[in-house]
């Protein structure tokens, strides 16, 4: 079997329609990490692996966040430079981060950190993350929580319509699991103007204790576990959970 990488995709190669796709819930997050970069006293460079087009770094730097933002996709990043002037992006792969303690928080958001397919990639992710930060540093990582599907929550298919400009898009995507090798494997197929493209893409399953495990190794303390970004949460059911952790 096949596990495909994620970087040759139609949203990634059509930054205009994963914005229009995402929009309200980029500024939801936006918002969410705000409020955990001032409630734990951040202040500084944020670096964001996985960013994107820059909407979550658009907001920060709004509020005087030095950003910078590294993405495999050369398409996000030249559609984000276009559209965020002043946002330092640059193509990368975060498996190999060049950076040395010079961030005081690291971003990982949208289950960017599930397109490390093995876990020889994820400690490499990790490891990188730990070098970038500054001592007393913070990483704020969201991830697809399979624990959520285990109670029986798992959607196996949906479809939606949405607008970019003057053109109708519909999205139909079917999902199933590997076991074996806990893998979310997602079939997607995009409609517009008589046009059909289908694509098959992968993302690595990632446990609380595990993600908590992965940290540890590469030097970062689990601070806490979060549902919707939320400090103040008393457990993670929820699709999603977030972690904060620490560099000593």
């Amino acid at each position: 079997m096949e596990i495909r990488p994620n970087i040759d995709r139609f949203q990634y190669n059509h930054p205009e329609v994963w914005e229009a796709i995402n929009k309200g819930r980029f500024q939801r997050e936006a918002e969410a990490v705000l409020a955990i970069l001032g409630s734990e006293g951040v202040s500084g460079n944020i670096l964001d692996i996985g960013c994107g087009t820059g909407a979550h770094l658009a907001r920060l730097m709004e509020h005087g966040y030095h950003c910078k933002g590294i993405d495999i996709s050369a398409s996000m990043v030249e559609y984000g430079r276009r559209r965020y002037p002043g946002l330092d992006l640059v193509q990368g792969d975060m498996r190999d981060l060049p950076f040395h303690e010079e961030f005081s928080a690291v971003l990982c958001l949208n289950s960017a950190f599930l397109y490390n397919l093995t876990d020889k990639d994820m400690a490499s992710t990790l490891e990188g993350v730990a070098r970038a930060l500054s001592c007393g540093g913070i990483l704020i990582l969201d991830a697809v929580n399979p624990m959520w599907w285990i109670e029986g929550n798992f959607v196996k298919a949906d479809s939606s319509v949405f607008k970019v400009g003057e053109t109708q898009i519909r999205r139909t995507s079917t999902r199933r699991l590997i076991h074996h090798l806990q893998i979310l494997e997602e079939r997607v197929k995009w409609e517009r103007e008589g046009e059909t493209i289908t694509e098959v893409f992968h993302l690595r399953l990632l446990f609380p204790a595990e993600a908590a495990h992965l940290l540890s190794e590469a030097g970062l303390v689990p601070v806490k576990f979060m549902k919707d970004y939320d400090l103040d949460s008393e457990d993670i059911r929820s699709n999603h959970f977030q972690v904060l952790a620490r560099k000593p």
